[in-house]
């Protein structure tokens, strides 16, 4: 089995224990007990269909197999914030401190003229925590341009 194969597997037997087992996923995913466990197994070439995944997604809070997914297609998932209450001017720090925190790792990592692997791994959770503040503030900002603030 190649190797994204069996990333994807680990990802959903990983799922199906956040869910309870093979039996609570089964149920929740509404396929059989049989079924659920192919889709953790590396010798069965069975892989879970996309309503069963995000039925247990949806069950376990967890889009890690979907999130896998999407970089495979190098595409990164980004929940949608529920539109925000209250002003926009601490949304709008916080959003420009964790831009100054991914370029500041940034020009720290670069002292050297070098961008090294380990050091873009490093910059990785804080260009997320980017993504994540600027989806809530674009949250916001549509519920204040839709008339809601």
């Amino acid at each position: 089995m190649r190797s994204p194969d069996k990333e994807l597997k680990a990802l959903c037997a990983r799922l199906i224990e956040e869910c309870g087992g093979l039996a609570a996923a089964a149920a929740a995913g509404g396929v059989g007990t049989s079924q659920m466990s192919d889709y953790q197994v590396l010798a069965r070439d069975a892989h879970m269909p996309v309503d069963v995944l995000a039925k247990l997604e949806h069950f376990a809070s967890n889009r890690a197999v979907t999130a896998a997914l999407a970089l495979r297609h190098g595409c990164i998932l980004v929940p949608v914030a529920a539109p925000g209450q209250g002003p926009i001017a601490p949304r709008m720090a916080l959003f420009g401190k964790e831009v100054t925190e991914v370029f500041t790792g940034y020009a720290v990592a670069m002292a050297d003229d070098h961008l090294s692997a380990a050091e873009a791994r490093g910059l990785l959770p804080e260009v997320a925590d980017v993504l994540r503040v600027a989806q809530e503030l674009f949250g916001a900002l549509t519920a204040m341009a839709e008339g809601g603030a």
